[in-house]
């Protein structure tokens, strides 16, 4: 749900120099362009570069050194995977703070990209570096560590070689027949990459200045102590475990060297390995099929072999390198989500996936996406975290109607999907009955609200537990007209047609029938047109509710002709009881082709509709109204002289258009073609022809 916020001088409070306010306004109307900010970063880099001097600092203001980290900070926050723009930062950092700051840029780029290969090799390279100058125990047990975590992360990438001999030649430098450099060798030499001849050629080299029992572990001496017909490691020979290694390295080479093979299919056709922001789609989506056919294969040797959970580890390392270039794809992020919930424990899915769906969901995945998200929340109650799942939905609707802390707008989609998603949840948590009970409070209260000016929350049922009391609330605080459209849906739906509740259906029709929010509802109209046509058979009920949505409400025309189209098949199914009594309903299968016209002077419905909605007859009537002694004008008469007025474009007029002067077939007049009589009629005549080509006055937008 990471939105890209601007930073402080970004947004207008700080003021900047040339060429540093025109690149900063190109940022502000249009905050993704990458590059308008790489101009801007270049702009710093230029004016960092010109005032430069390491024996004077203070050439370099303070203010420059803040817009500079808010920038870079800023655009790191909302795309952590832009390693370029991370050593970009590096650099600069570097210039204006010195290198303790440049190191902490570093531990904080590998913190957010924790998968960059460049990445961590610049920190294991800077990390080093400061050992080099001033050496310490407490430094190096920071280096093995990081590097650890490095090797953990991004080892098993297959063009990982950069950090593995960067580790090496450091643990070489200090000792190389040490322990640690043994345990480097014992991994890399094990692992399928791009480089694994030239490690398996190193570790020869050294690997008879360790013992026998270092290099194997105790299943493989015993084999090949049993192998040399001996009963205890003590009784080989010097000659003997020497063969031992050499035997034991070079299974380890085919092992390792069938594996690359079998990998570099896949890998030989993957070309884009980093993200950012130019990248054509198209080129993404092309590679993004290799990616998914390499992942697969992958998946399916994993499932053959069932070596435990020491074997997902290149699996997981593969779905990072390939979420790097495609983060923003949730395709990928839910293939990965699929694998860790088939192959984790029960008790340990919480833990695993967690991170990663909160990974996806706050920093990657567009919020126009958001099938992940509720996924999300459906994955907490499947772990018995009904209340995380209850809280992050709310904390996601607050975020898409505009009210959240980082929303600079209301996100209509997501919202409405949000909403539908907490009410699923709660629909699953409550019984029939207090769920019902909880929608239709949330119903009373919410339009008692918005007709009183107040929230009145002091009803709720003294059964209520304090969870739902408290959801009622925050949902009362968060809800809108298409929120409330979406609470009556589950409503209805729960109470049903049953004969018990038909009082209370048409009590809560007359109740709330007339509110602006379902004047947009097709559910609601449709709901009720069935209820009395179909389920009820109530004709006259029927008759007004559908006179309602023809005239009164704010549908579609497509929607309004879909409700023609049902009531004249409700109508033709009971034609023998509407026929005899003395509803208007029979006409409409004469009618069915002028209401649902797209002309206005046939489709008398729709004439009426927009004759009582449309702004400029309703302000005309009000200024009429409130002079003495002036009729009221007809509004279907207004809206037909304003409709003529258009030029083909709506919202726009001239007052008069060309027209023909001696119109042969006047209004209700027929030619008979057959009239021996008939004579060649005049060339049409026109009026206003002149006025055609005038120039248009557009509407005043004040």
């Amino acid at each position: 749900m990471t939105r890209l916020v601007l930073p402080t001088f970004l947004q207008g409070q700080v003021t900047l120099e040339p060429p540093f306010s025109s690149l900063k306004q190109k940022i502000v109307q249009d905050e993704t362009n990458i590059h308008h900010w790489d101009a801007l970063f270049k702009a710093f880099q230029d004016k960092v570069d010109e005032d430069y001097d390491p024996k004077h600092p203070e050439k370099i203001t303070d203010e420059l050194k803040k817009s500079i980290h808010a920038t870079f900070e800023t655009l790191l926050l909302r795309f952590p995977y832009l390693s370029e723009h991370w050593r970009l930062w590096l650099v600069l950092e570097y210039k204006i703070n010195g290198v303790e700051s440049s190191i902490k840029v570093l531990e904080d780029s590998v913190q957010n990209h924790p998968f960059s290969l460049e990445l961590w090799v610049d920190y294991i390279s800077a990390l080093i570096s400061q050992y080099e100058s001033a050496k310490s125990r407490e430094k190096l047990q920071l280096i093995r560590a990081q590097y650890s975590r490095a090797i953990d992360l991004i080892g098993h990438q297959f063009s990982s070689h950069p950090l593995w001999d960067k580790v090496l030649d450091f643990e070489a430098s200090i000792d190389p027949s040490s322990s640690e450099i043994l345990h480097v060798y014992k991994q890399v030499t094990q692992i399928p990459l791009y480089q694994y001849a030239q490690y398996y050629k190193q570790f020869v080299e050294i690997n008879k200045s360790f013992q026998v029992a270092e290099l194997l572990d105790q299943d493989q001496l015993e084999h090949y102590v049993a192998k040399f017909g001996k009963t205890s490691l003590k009784e080989l020979s010097l000659i003997e475990k020497h063969q031992i290694i050499d035997d034991y390295t070079y299974a380890t080479f085919l092992k390792t060297q069938q594996a690359v093979n079998i990998k570099w299919a896949f890998e030989s056709s993957i070309t884009i390995h980093n993200f950012d922001l130019k990248t054509e789609k198209d080129t993404l989506a092309s590679e993004l099929t290799s990616w998914k056919t390499y992942l697969d294969h992958e998946i399916k040797q994993y499932e053959l072999e069932s070596n435990g959970a020491a074997t997902i580890k290149p699996i997981i390392s593969l779905f990072e390198r390939c979420l790097i270039p495609h983060c923003l794809n949730s395709s990928i992020w839910l293939k990965y989500l699929a694998f860790l919930n088939k192959v984790t424990p029960e008790e340990s899915k919480l833990e695993a996936m967690k991170p990663v769906y909160l990974r996806a969901i706050t920093k990657f995945i567009p919020l126009n996406e958001n099938f992940i998200r509720f996924n999300y929340a459906r994955f907490l109650v499947s772990r018995n975290k009904f209340d995380e799942a209850n809280d992050f939905l709310v904390d996601f609707i607050k975020f898409c109607s505009g009210s959240g802390s980082n929303a600079t707008c209301y996100m209509k989609q997501p919202y409405i999907e949000s909403v539908r998603s907490i009410l699923q949840l709660w629909e699953k948590h409550l019984s029939n009955d207090s769920f019902t009970s909880l929608c239709i409070q949330i119903i009373e209260e919410y339009f008692t609200s918005r007709n009183e000016k107040k929230r009145v929350l002091d009803s709720q049922s003294e059964e209520e537990d304090i969870a739902t009391k408290s959801f009622k609330t925050k949902l009362l605080q968060l809800i809108n007209n298409e929120g409330v459209c979406l609470v009556v849906k589950f409503y209805l739906e729960h109470t049903g047609y049953s004969e018990d509740n038909v009082p209370k259906l048409r009590e809560f029709y007359n109740k709330y029938s007339q509110e602006i929010a379902f004047k947009t509802s097709v559910f609601f109209w449709r709901y009720f047109m069935e209820f009395e046509g179909i389920s009820q058979r109530d004709f006259a009920n029927f008759e007004t509710v559908f006179y309602y949505v023809r005239t009164q409400t704010q549908l579609p025309k497509l929607v309004i002709d879909s409700f023609v189209d049902l009531a004249y098949d409700i109508v033709c199914a009971n034609f023998s009881e509407i026929f005899p009594s003395n509803s208007n309903l029979d006409t409409l299968l004469i009618s069915k082709g002028s209401e649902t016209s797209n002309s206005l002077l046939e489709n008398q419905s729709a004439r009426r509709t927009l004759a009582n909605q449309n702004h400029s007859i309703k302000r005309g009537d009000d200024l009429r109204s409130s002079k003495q002694n002036i009729s009221p004008v007809n509004k279907e008469e207004e809206l037909l002289k304003i409709t003529h007025k258009h030029i083909g474009s709506p919202g726009i007029f001239i007052e008069s258009t060309p027209d023909i002067t001696n119109k042969i077939m006047n209004e209700g007049d027929m030619i008979d073609l057959t009239d021996p009589r008939l004579t060649v009629p005049p060339y049409p005549s026109f009026k206003n022809v002149e006025k055609a080509s005038l120039p248009i006055h557009y509407p005043n937008d004040n």
